[in-house]
């Protein structure tokens, strides 16, 4: 059976990273945080990448 996936949109996904739209949106355009682009100027994000994507960034922030 698959795993049903949590869908985030910009504002959702920002207030659990704790950081701005603004912010989000720039770390989307540079592509350097997943997500999906729905249209133009619509972003979507899953809770499981989201989730992955900071233990990269916490790994990253710790290699000696």
């Amino acid at each position: 059976m698959e795993k049903e996936l949590t869908i985030l949109t910009t504002e959702q996904a920002a207030k659990y990273l704790v950081m701005s739209e603004y912010s989000l949106r720039e770390l989307c355009r540079k592509k350097m945080i997943p997500h999906a682009r729905i249209g133009t100027s619509h972003y979507r994000f899953t809770l499981e990448s989201l989730n992955q994507w900071l233990r990269e960034q916490e790994e990253a922030n710790y290699v000696r």
